[in-house]
């Protein structure tokens, strides 16, 4: 039975499960750059600045800071493209500018967090759709190649070809 013959009830569930599916992938593959893009948001619209120390170069090409808020010291981690020099060229204990949240003095950044968040929105609401949607047509591509597989099987072993008649 194929798709065609199917009853519209059984079409409009699998169209609901591949669309729940989708959701869920669309959902986690969000939720991975989701978190710190809105950390930017909050930055930029209650963010307060202060100097921080640069520690030095951290996996990745990251760096690693450290600024202090309220008489405790914090720490974080910056991505190269959050600073205007090279990492090399940055000596531990230079003063870099850090911008951090004054409710949550551990969430902090080292660019303007307003050009962080506008720079990684896209991306991450681009990867968000098509990821999900590339996984979604994988897997319907890959069942449906199965299927034609069991199909041409079942034809070919449901009536064997006798090599002697033309009928």
């Amino acid at each position: 039975m194929t798709d065609r013959t199917k009853s519209p009830a059984k079409r409009f569930k699998k169209a609901v499960l591949i669309l729940s599916a989708w959701l869920i992938l669309a959902f986690v593959i969000g939720s991975l750059p989701g978190k710190r893009i809105l950390e930017y948001r909050q930055l930029s619209k209650h963010g307060a600045s202060t100097q921080g120390l640069f520690l030095g170069p951290y996996p990745h090409g990251q760096v690693k800071y450290s600024y202090m808020v309220g008489g405790r010291t914090y720490q974080g981690v910056g991505r190269p493209d959050e600073i205007a020099k090279p990492i090399y060229r940055i000596a531990a204990g230079e003063t870099m500018a850090v911008h951090y949240l004054p409710e949550e003095p551990a969430i902090s950044c080292l660019a303007d967090p307003s050009e962080l968040y506008s720079n990684d929105l896209i991306p991450a609401l681009m990867a968000s759709f098509l990821f999900p949607t590339a996984i979604i047509i994988a897997v319907i591509m890959r069942v449906l190649k199965r299927r034609r597989l069991r199909l041409s099987r079942q034809g070919s072993s449901a009536a064997p070809i006798n090599e002697g008649s033309f009928n």
